[in-house]
């Protein structure tokens, strides 16, 4: 493990996705998933992920030897980066280049003047006093795809709150501006007559933009034809 690296991105063409458990047959009823679960996310990716694009895996990316399966995730397109989950550490590095992942650490993806950390842990709250953006797996469905903790936008990359889907980046970063500007003036509106309230964060609220989105827009298709 070496020193943090750090890459300016296309949002319009970097995509993140985190714990798919491809071939994990207890999933489906730890997370609550549907039981094509498997064949949902192959189809988002494959649909959705352009040739060339980059596409980051933040951990937890497969639990089964299937042979076909494996050969499914081998050919899903894509530059594929993937950081190693607590379930891929018994996994040899060799092994996920064989299925045409490379293998990253400390990974820090700029656009513009925006800073996403990236892990497959939420990081602990002693590392979030400043305003970098902290992308993230490992928790599925236990927490919405957005929340604050200190000044830092924490973002659960779980599949399960995304639609078994890949994340264009712009559409992140969307979704992530506009949930904290809600948050704010939900939490900071001075009511008449009374003292200024404090930030509450609304548990629900991030959940309900990220389904909102995806009842009115859908998905992306493939960056190379997709706008922002």
């Amino acid at each position: 493990m070496g020193a943090t690296n750090h890459y300016e991105v296309d949002p319009l063409t970097t995509w993140v996705i985190a714990d798919t458990h491809f071939g994990h047959a207890k999933i489906v009823e730890y997370c609550g998933r549907p039981s094509d679960h498997d064949a949902r996310m192959l189809k988002a990716w494959q649909e959705q992920v352009g040739k060339e694009d980059l596409i980051l895996h933040l951990g937890d990316l497969i639990l089964s030897r299937d042979p076909g399966l494996r050969e499914e995730v081998r050919n899903l397109p894509g530059k594929k980066w993937l950081m190693r989950g607590n379930h891929d550490h018994k996994t040899r590095v060799s092994q996920f280049r064989d299925l045409g992942f490379e293998v990253v650490w400390d990974i820090v993806l700029h656009v513009g003047e925006i800073v996403l950390r990236c892990s497959h842990r939420p990081p602990a709250g002693g590392y979030v006093k400043n305003m970098d953006w902290r992308l993230h797996g490992h928790v599925h469905e236990r927490l919405p795809p957005f929340r604050m903790v200190g000044r830092s936008l924490f973002v659960n990359c779980s599949v399960e709150v995304w639609d078994y889907a890949p994340i264009r980046l712009d559409r992140l970063i969307r979704l992530g501006r506009q949930w904290r500007k809600d948050l704010l003036e939900r939490t900071y509106r001075e009511p008449r007559g009374g003292p200024r309230r404090q930030p509450q964060v609304v548990s629900g609220l991030a959940r309900t933009t990220a389904h909102s989105c995806l009842q009115e827009g859908g998905h992306e298709g493939h960056s190379s034809s997709a706008g922002s």
